[in-house]
């Protein structure tokens, strides 16, 4: 939503330089004794930020056509088709829609992925369903507690393996289980110091269809435990 919100200001912020789209402004730019590229290249260069942004946002499936239409409408003057009430009132309706959607299909690839991810042999369940382990390293020290604070580097991701949080490598970070996920929480306990373990968790164990995360996605956990507990604090984003 915030990437959205700053395309389409930066769009409207850009809009005024339509208007040096006649020759003698072109003229007056090209004119003038600068580093620049020729406006030309610039409006095309502008052309395909406008079009990466319509990419990036599928769900809302603007017609490119009828978008240009738009533009040079604005320009000339005429009205719009829809007032800014309407058309927020579109967006909105679209925007809910999509989300449903992408809720219901992420619910489905992670009920189906985790039922059968339980068939390899590698994999433990510790809640049939919702929350399954794979230890990658074994470990050898303490163990984590339901209360401790251990100190961990972990990557999560989605299913396609895109990276949605991290820790800095060279700052492992200190987690209270008591304001983790639960699938978080439950996946560590029992974890040893100096072991690395996969956690898959199921949306219902994790952030479902809240937080700033995909709606009902699955979550992948790599975690590696550098202690059992820590007096420091924190969550991971």
């Amino acid at each position: 939503m915030k990437k959205r919100t700053l395309f389409l200001l930066f769009v409207c912020a850009l809009m005024p330089l339509f208007s040096l789209n006649t020759e003698e402004n072109l003229d007056k730019v090209s004119s003038e004794e600068t580093n620049l590229p020729e406006m030309g290249v610039i409006s095309k260069a502008f052309g395909h930020i406008v079009a990466k942004g319509l990419i990036e946002n599928p769900s809302y499936q603007f017609d490119l056509e009828n978008v240009i239409v738009g533009i040079k409408e604005e320009l000339e003057g005429k009205a719009s088709p829809l007032s800014e009430e309407d058309y927020e009132s579109a967006i909105s309706q679209i925007q809910k829609k999509c989300f449903e959607e992408m809720s219901d299909q992420n619910l489905s690839q992670a009920n189906d992925f985790l039922e059968k991810n339980a068939l390899n042999q590698e994999v433990k369940e510790i809640i049939p369903g919702k929350l399954q382990v794979s230890i990658l390293k074994e470990g050898q020290g303490s163990k984590i507690s339901e209360n401790s604070t251990p100190l961990v580097h972990y990557t999560g991701k989605y299913l396609d393996e895109t990276i949605f949080g991290t820790s800095d490598q060279m700052e492992p970070v200190a987690l209270d289980l008591n304001d983790a996920i639960a699938g978080f929480k439950e996946g560590l306990i029992g974890a040893k110091e100096g072991e690395s373990r996969r956690l898959f968790i199921h949306p219902d164990l994790g952030y479902g269809t809240t937080g700033f995360l995909l709606p009902n996605a699955l979550m992948i956990f790599d975690i590696e435990i550098l202690a059992a507990n820590s007096k420091q604090a924190k969550e991971p984003s």
